[in-house]
């Protein structure tokens, strides 16, 4: 069985937990809550400008460094945006991308993310922030 859906990702040396306040008021969701385990940190909550839960989340290997060693870049993991409702159209994850770049000065991508069956998955890139 697979699952295909829509979602947004980036990159950036900082850390999720930092991000939060931004993603806060960038998507109107003054209730998200941040929270990690051995894998994977996210931030969910109720966006009130998109009127959907929302999930932002990152693979961080299970591995922590060092607050004073930065990570090298190709160690950095994507941070990935996608909404609980899977009803929203593709334009609405565009918006999302250009919100998220023009405010973190990143290069943000949007597509697909089709999820099989065993856990693997495989990332359809559609366009990207800046062009």
């Amino acid at each position: 069985m697979t699952d295909k859906r829509c979602k947004v990702w980036f990159y950036i040396d900082q850390e999720m937990e930092e991000l939060v306040p931004v993603f806060r008021e960038l998507f109107a969701a003054p209730e998200l809550r941040h929270d990690y385990e051995n894998v994977w940190e996210w931030s969910e909550g109720y966006s009130g400008l998109y009127q959907a839960r929302i999930n932002i989340s990152r693979d961080h290997g299970g591995s922590w460094v060092e607050d004073d060693e930065p990570l090298p870049l190709y160690n950095i993991r994507p941070i990935m945006f996608m909404f609980f409702q899977e009803t929203l159209s593709l334009e609405v994850y565009k918006e999302v991308a250009h919100a998220i770049s023009g405010k973190l000065n990143v290069t943000t991508y949007w597509g697909y993310i089709t999820i099989r069956g065993d856990d693997s998955y495989e990332d359809e890139i559609l366009g990207s922030y800046p062009q």
